[in-house]
């Protein structure tokens, strides 16, 4: 879908390649990506995951893996833990609604 695309600095990119990524790692039972508005690069990636029962996946782990397998653009800066995720009617994600959750990180400058 269009509006989920990430557009980080005019560089626009799928959500779903970094998704899929998130959840290979063991520990993580659902991952997604998110773009939230950034002052630097327009928009920046998140990711909002939801770990396993039992599992002790660190945000650092998480992270460390995602920049081992792609580039720093493509890559989360920033990762949420949650233990929903809101969807539609139709039982799609709402990345849109997750948004919100990575706001004090606007106008954070994230380096390699």
């Amino acid at each position: 879908r269009i509006k989920e695309l990430i557009n980080r600095g005019g560089v626009k990119f799928s959500p779903f390649d970094i998704e899929e990524v998130l959840l290979e790692i063991p520990g993580v039972k659902v991952g997604l990506a998110v773009a939230f508005p950034n002052t630097y690069y327009g928009e920046e990636v998140g990711a909002y995951v939801v770990l396993e029962e039992g599992a002790s996946v660190s945000a650092e782990d998480i992270l460390a893996i995602c920049r081992e397998q792609m580039t720093f653009e493509k890559s989360p800066k920033v990762v949420v833990f949650g233990t929903e995720i809101p969807v539609t009617s139709t039982g799609k994600y709402q990345r849109l609604k997750l948004m919100d959750l990575f706001a004090e990180y606007k106008d954070t400058q994230f380096r390699k």
